[in-house]
């Protein structure tokens, strides 16, 4: 009888602390991005240390007035970028630079009375040492207001 006892008290700490697990691993582990105010996060990326070429797909029905991006973790150097619009136009600013990381890119005019993204497409790699880890693109975007 005692050993039945015990049994139900190891077994209802058992479930207590699984439970107390799977709450704690259901949380958000994303950090949050804080963006100057009017601007929204519309897509991100990792760039890798070896030339690459990403694509981010933006699926907001939102028109935007201004794009630019931040480098996050580590500097990145961009040799290309081309914005593809819904109506299928094409914009390849001038970007080619090297972005330290926490900092913005110059801002991208798109129209005064907003256009609908399709995708981005960036050429771009991390600068510096592998050990260190990858750098980080997070695309923001300025929402036509219609005022």
């Amino acid at each position: 009888m005692k050993s039945i006892v015990l049994f139900n008290k190891y077994f209802k700490i058992a479930v207590f602390i699984s439970i107390i697990a799977i709450l704690a691993s259901c949380s958000s582990s994303k950090k949050n991005i804080l963006t100057p105010q009017g601007w929204v996060v519309i897509g991100e990326t990792k760039a890798n240390f070896i030339r690459e070429t990403d694509v981010i797909k933006i699926y907001s029905l939102d028109k935007y007035t201004d794009v630019r991006f931040r480098v996050e973790d580590r500097a990145i150097k961009i040799s290309d970028m081309n914005i593809f619009f819904e109506n299928g136009d094409k914009l390849t600013p001038n970007v080619k630079d090297v972005i330290e990381a926490d900092q913005y890119s110059k801002i991208i005019n798109l129209a005064d009375n907003g256009k609908k993204l399709d995708r981005i497409e960036f050429k771009y790699r991390t600068t510096g040492s592998i050990l260190k880890g990858r750098g980080k693109i997070i695309v923001i975007g300025k929402p036509y207001t219609g005022f």
